[in-house]
């Protein structure tokens, strides 16, 4: 007998690979060749149909019909079922492909998979995609190539890791576990991105899965992102009016209160995005800011841009230095004898800042407050240092330096001051600024977040006057205020009294930006355009790229679901996304049309017609891992027919012979097309179109 699998490293992703040329070779085509029925054994229409759909995936059928599987089964293995279940699949397939019978018996098969989940031991009806989960589960069991499972803790992707070698690393260990045909078959693997909101770390972890689980968007949700009709929805909706206060890097430049008309449920980065668009003159990059809400001058809690906005929020974006992933978003609160300013600011540290570099960002951040004491007109006009006055000019953006150089002059300043500030009796006596970390108070009635020294414990950890010592004063610092149980806050006390510090300080600074709508003309021309549009363009029919698209979008965890930051040690709303690293050889989608509704669990079917490709599905746009080989064909269609209650399961599949049939319990039929493409359409089988 010719042998048509050849066992030989394919990829880091497969061991086996299956020739089906070779396989038609074998194929009696007087025979059944896979076009046969299913016995309905009472309410296993479910079954039937999934029997179907696997029936004809040639790369199993091959594996079996040329007893490849007989090396392969595992007898010790007790998640399986000592190679059972296996056997009498072999058995069942021989009727399907070797004899002339008109219909199988799979009851052999049903009395194997309730042995091992009680779900599916007696007669009432039951859902094709779980029996189908369950019976590849349970095979890949019985032909298991691994003889011992080892647990092994999976530590997710390090910063030295490119996104491939945490993925093999992932691979190799799922591997190491579940070794078999089906996973060379119907394996793939999700990326899992979730970044905490609180501290900025991001895990990422790489998840194996062998059946690909879509929901069905709601057509006015598409319609709602799709750009070329989203104003015209947003039309239709109440507006309502945002404040959003712009923080530039550093906090250097005068911060903008951005006043702006947007449409209710936009979330914070639409509204960005939608004050770029307006007004030309703000450049605000979306990707780089911290959303941070508000609540008495204190920071409340750190948004999600995919959050929507939410009218009682006064929101601050704070743009970061960087875009590096790893740093910590630290409030950081700027006060004097009396009171806190009006807002927080933001320090972005991490792990590897030092002790040197953590002062200097602070001082970055306070010095608009303060006088250069190491700059003379005079004496220093060559130095490059930058002027108070040209300083001046820069926080209210009407100086042409640019960013750089005015950290480059802080740089040097600060360089200058921790050589040469001991020299500096006036600085020394009176330091113009100190650091402390405070701790609130539980028993503190006080709305108003207040310093004066009876009303807290406080620590100081460093100040401008000669503390040097300990490199390990910001794993402290992130420890006290990230993980600390208590409400720790990292504050900075300006001295008025010291001769450093501008006279005429003020920590209110938010200024409201000249805001320049549309004008009328151009609102006129606008709504024009959107009448004129013709409305066949409207989005009418959700296809499989909109459930693709819907599956891979961040989302934000929100309340009761939250996400537990190894990091901030935690629970936090974190934002969380799904992006498919690696699609295997057979790839199994299902739609999900049965969904639980109401707090009594109640299920509804939806019966929207999904519209699929049956030829070149290009998964390419979907993939963020190895996008070699990413088209698809369809080649089975299990099918559901009617409600929850009263329901039928059939399937359509396209078989070696390439036409395709009707697959309704015991009758086969060819059928065509227009019978593939329904809104019954339930569970689809695609094939890879090359290895």
């Amino acid at each position: 007998m010719k042998n048509s699998t050849k066992k030989k490293e394919k990829s880091n992703f497969t061991n086996i690979m299956i020739d089906l040329e070779e396989f038609k070779n074998y194929i009696n085509f007087d025979a059944n060749h896979g076009v046969c029925g299913s016995i309905n054994l009472g309410n296993t229409c479910y079954m039937n149909s999934s029997i179907a759909c696997l029936s004809n995936c040639s790369e199993l059928t091959a594996y079996f019909l040329l007893k490849e599987f007989i090396e392969d089964i595992n007898y010790d293995n007790i998640d399986g079922t000592q190679g059972n279940l296996a056997k009498e699949w072999y058995n069942l397939l021989n009727t399907y492909w070797n004899s002339s019978e008109t219909e199988g018996n799979p009851k052999k098969i049903k009395k194997i998979i309730g042995s091992k989940n009680k779900k599916f031991k007696g007669n009432n009806q039951q859902d094709s995609n779980e029996f189908m989960t369950v019976f590849l589960e349970i095979l890949s069991e019985d032909l298991n190539r691994t003889s011992k499972k080892i647990y092994k803790e999976l530590l997710e992707q390090q910063k030295e890791e490119t996104d491939l070698e945490a993925a093999y690393r992932f691979w190799d260990s799922h591997i190491r576990r579940n070794d078999s045909i089906i996973t060379d078959l119907f394996h793939g693997l999700f990326k899992s991105t979730i970044i905490c909101p609180r501290c900025d770390y991001m895990s990422i972890t790489y998840n194996p899965f062998n059946i690909l689980t879509l929901t069905i968007p709601d057509i006015r949700i598409i319609n709602q992102r799709h750009n070329k009709f989203s104003k015209k929805l947003k039309k239709r909706k109440e507006k309502e009016t945002v404040n959003i206060y712009y923080v530039p890097p550093f906090s250097l430049k005068q911060t903008k209160k951005i006043e702006i008309e947007v449409y209710k449920g936009m979330t914070l980065d639409e509204i960005i995005k939608e004050i770029a668009k307006r007004n030309k003159r703000i450049k605000i990059s979306t990707r780089n800011l911290k959303f941070v809400s508000v609540l008495n001058k204190k920071c409340e809690k750190f948004l999600e841009p995919k959050m929507p906005n939410r009218e009682e929020d006064f929101i601050f974006a704070y743009e970061k230095e960087n875009k590096d992933d790893s740093y910590y978003s630290i409030p950081i609160y700027l006060c004097d004898d009396e009171k806190l300013s009006a807002y927080p600011r933001i320090l972005f540290i991490n792990k590897n800042t030092s002790y040197n570099d953590f002062k200097k960002k602070i001082y970055f951040l306070v010095r608009k407050f303060l006088i250069n004491p190491f700059y003379d007109d005079d004496e220093n006009s060559d130095e490059e240092f930058v002027n108070d006055k040209e300083l001046s000019n820069y926080i209210k953006g009407s100086s042409n330096y640019k960013l750089e150089q005015i950290i480059s002059s802080f740089e040097k300043e600060f360089k200058l001051l921790k050589g040469n500030f001991q020299n500096k009796k006036d600085y020394k006596k009176n330091p113009p600024y100190k650091i402390y970390i405070k701790k609130e108070l539980n028993n503190s009635n006080s709305n108003e977040f207040k310093i004066n020294e009876g009303m807290y414990d406080n620590m100081e950890l460093l100040s401008n006057n000669g503390i040097e010592s300990g490199e390990d004063i910001i794993d402290t610092l992130l420890d006290n205020i990230l993980k600390s149980k208590e409400k720790m806050y990292l504050m900075v006390k300006i001295n008025k009294k010291s001769n450093f510090v501008k006279s005429d300080v003020t920590f209110d600074d938010c200024k409201v930006e000249d805001y320049l709508p549309i004008t009328e003309e151009e609102e006129t021309k606008a709504e024009s355009k959107d009448e004129d549009e013709d409305e066949e363009d409207y989005i009418s029919q959700i296809t499989l790229d909109h459930c693709f698209e819907y599956f891979t979008e961040e989302e934000c965890l929100e309340e009761g679901n939250e996400w537990y930051c190894n990091n901030c040690k935690t629970r936090v709303m974190a934002s969380k996304q799904i992006e498919l690293f690696y699609l295997p050889r057979i790839m199994i989608i299902c739609l999900t049309r049965f969904l639980k509704e109401g707090k009594f669990s109640h299920y509804t079917k939806n019966n929207s017609f999904v519209e699929f490709p049956i030829e070149n599905l290009n998964m390419e746009k979907y993939i963020c891992g190895p996008k070699t080989n990413s088209k698809y064909d369809l080649f089975a269609v299990s099918q559901h027919y009617g409600s929850m209650g009263g329901g039928h399961y059939i399937a359509v599949c396209k078989n070696i012979d390439g036409n395709w049939y009707k697959y309704d319990d015991e009758n086969c039929s060819p059928t065509s097309d227009k019978d593939i493409c329904t809104e019954a359409a339930y569970v689809l089988f695609y094939r890879r179109q090359s290895w």
